[in-house]
């Protein structure tokens, strides 16, 4: 679902569609582990794993317009009959856009907790960094 319905954006920006493509895959994988999505329908954790992606390509990159996501709402929500601004979609998105910053954040914190370890060690046997 997530590759036919990513296709429904416009084509001004292939790479922006690309990197939709692959973190709404992700994020639909990552729903696999949350029991909220157990009983949705695969059009549904498609959907909300798209308005993740898309949240996550407008705070990197900002290279989507405002109107192209307007129209992908629009034709999505006629296509489907899911309402994509809905509170239910939304609150889904959410929901994984949450989990992924955590793990976004909580890697970071690792690269910089063993980088400090690493430093720690290298000062503390006179090796240099």
């Amino acid at each position: 679902f997530c590759k036919a319905f990513v296709q429904l954006l416009s084509s001004d920006n292939e790479d922006a569609r690309k990197s939709i493509l692959e973190n709404a895959r992700f994020f639909a994988e990552m729903s696999v582990c949350d029991s909220s999505f157990n009983y949705l329908s695969p059009s549904v954790v498609a959907i909300a794993s798209i308005v993740a992606s898309i949240r996550v390509e407008r705070n990197s990159r900002s290279s989507l317009s405002s109107q192209a996501i307007n129209v992908f709402n629009i034709t999505l929500t006629r296509l489907t009959g899911y309402n994509v601004s809905s509170s239910r979609i939304d609150s889904l998105a959410h929901r994984l856009y949450k989990k992924y910053t955590y793990q976004q954040d909580r890697g970071a914190h690792r690269r910089n907790t063993s980088s400090t370890s690493l430093q720690e060690t290298s000062a503390h046997q006179n090796i240099p960094g």
